[in-house]
């Protein structure tokens, strides 16, 4: 009864905490002081909850960490509801940025 009552328990907590996490790596010039209108603009995007920048230093390369919304999960299905990896890409080459890569760090 016990393991019943723990399966059931992680299933609840699993989709709770449900999120998607992707990272957009982009080559430009980004000062540190644009770091946090860029975060505020990205998240602005349909679905991204939260995004967060990390530059490298010594190059003109960083990374765009972007989670996604939990509530997306729920509308997966409706085409109008998806998140988009081109609406980050538009995002990147509005600001002056080439993007690079785009990735899935985890579901």
């Amino acid at each position: 009864m016990k393991s019943i009552f723990a399966l059931f328990f992680a299933l609840f907590i699993s989709g709770i905490s449900y999120s998607q996490t992707f990272s957009y790596t982009f080559e430009g010039d980004v000062d540190f002081a644009s770091i946090a209108r860029l975060e505020t603009e990205c998240s602005d995007i349909h679905g991204v909850y939260r995004s967060k920048i990390k530059l490298k230093e010594g190059s003109n390369k960083g990374t765009l960490i972007i989670e996604l919304d939990s509530a997306l999960k729920e509308k997966r299905a409706e085409a109008d509801n998806h998140f988009s990896a081109t609406d980050v890409k538009s995002f990147l080459i509005e600001n002056n940025l080439s993007p690079l890569s785009f990735t899935k760090i985890k579901n």
